[in-house]
């Protein structure tokens, strides 16, 4: 017996609203033109609960067009189909879903009309603050809570479906809660298309920091710790993911002198297993940047807490010793490196870090997983220990800033 009904729009023939995953539809929905028909359906649905708990599927004639109600076991998907000769297409594809985990949508769905989409006029931009391949970050304000916010923006209009970043990132990033990863507030689809609605944060990424030189002894420490209990926390949500590198690590100056630090940009976070297979995944289809990379992932071998380990330690030899760990002349070049283990030890660079830290980074980034630490809970503890018997303590030069 269903506790609830989640709703799934979806217009099969002409502009889809939605199509979004059973119970992750942002609560602030806007309808229109033939969507706004459908909604009055869709507030009766709460009255017939108890009907479509003693059936499969409920199908209701509303003259233009068709409302298909099916009972998938975890949840309810509603279907507002144009074309009633599609209805019974339509119900075989929602059928193989049926007591099946949902976390993509069901049908892909086509680029949206922005001429059928009201724009939310809750969020208002202000000034673009960072750009990557697939998406636009945007300052704004939310005008009902009047706060500011950050707005991640994708670029592809139709980008809503299995092959899109909107709702990985929209999923993996809402399952963490943690200090040191960022926090979504709302989602949504206007007529600019998808985007995700994200606290704002006051401060630079840690590539523009790094790009005046290593860190100091203080700043490592306090960087590596709350990166790796934001890994963890990621783990812990049964996430990987797979695009650690020094941009997507946000620090934030604090009136103490001290850095809060963030992980950001979950769009390449993938399940550790396949919720249908139980398979983990692998580098195959998937982005990320090529200093950073692992070898298994660029191998397409199965993935693991280990490969974003090993991520981190890319990020954390290059905090100590201001150079990457696996360089070259060309892209190919650089994932040669990777695969061969090349890289050259991070003790050799600056002669006054600490044996104990330099065997400790480099054990992160070791080419064999089974000799990484199993877990960023590990990996923390074994920073804690060193630092505990006063390994860390010692000065290291840095380049003045």
């Amino acid at each position: 017996m269903i506790d609830r009904i989640d709703v799934v729009y979806a217009n099969f023939i002409t502009t889809p609203l939605a199509q979004l995953v059973a119970g992750q539809a942002p609560s602030d929905y806007r309808v229109t033109t033939i969507q706004k028909i459908a909604q009055r359906g869709i507030n009766t649905l709460g009255a017939m609960k108890s009907i479509i708990r003693d059936c499969d599927e409920l199908r209701i004639d509303m003259g233009k067009f068709s409302i298909l109600i099916t009972d998938l076991g975890q949840a309810i998907h509603f279907a507002l189909i144009a074309d009633k000769n599609k209805t019974d297409f339509v119900s075989d594809e929602i059928s193989k879903y049926k007591s099946v985990e949902l976390n993509h949508p069901l049908i892909p769905p086509e680029d949206p009309d922005p001429t059928d989409i009201i724009d939310d006029k809750r969020y208002t931009h202000e000034i673009k603050i960072g750009e990557g391949g697939t998406a636009m970050v945007y300052r704004a304000t939310d005008t009902l809570l009047r706060r500011p916010v950050a707005i991640k923006r994708f670029k592809d209009k139709g980008d809503l479906g299995i092959k899109g970043d909107y709702l990985s990132e929209l999923q993996s990033v809402s399952r963490v809660r943690h200090p040191n990863v960022i926090s979504t507030y709302d989602a949504g689809v206007d007529g600019y298309g998808s985007f995700i609605v994200m606290e704002l944060i006051e401060g630079q990424d840690l590539e523009a920091l790094l790009t005046k030189g290593p860190l100091s002894t203080d700043q490592f420490m306090d960087i590596a710790i709350q990166s790796l209990e934001g890994l963890e926390a990621t783990h812990n949500a049964d996430l990987l993911h797979l695009d650690i590198k020094s941009s997507n690590i946000m620090v934030s100056p604090q009136l103490s002198g001290r850095y809060h630090v963030k992980l950001i940009d979950y769009g390449r976070a993938r399940l550790k297993t396949h919720p249908t297979t139980g398979e983990p995944p692998n580098g195959e289809g998937l982005m990320g940047s090529i200093f950073s990379l692992s070898p298994e992932f660029l191998s397409e071998a199965p993935l693991n807490e280990r490969s974003d380990i090993y991520s981190l330690g890319c990020v954390f030899y290059r905090c100590l010793s201001g150079e990457r760990p696996f360089n070259g002349e060309s892209p190919l070049s650089v994932m040669c490196s990777h695969m061969q283990g090349n890289v050259r030890d991070l003790a050799a660079i600056n002669a006054n870090l600490p044996t104990e830290l330099c065997a400790w980074v480099m054990g992160m980034i070791d080419k064999n997983p089974a000799k990484r630490p199993t877990s960023a809970k590990e990996a923390l503890a074994q920073l804690l220990s060193i630092n505990k018997e006063g390994k860390i303590s010692q000065k290291i030069h840095v380049v003045a800033r």
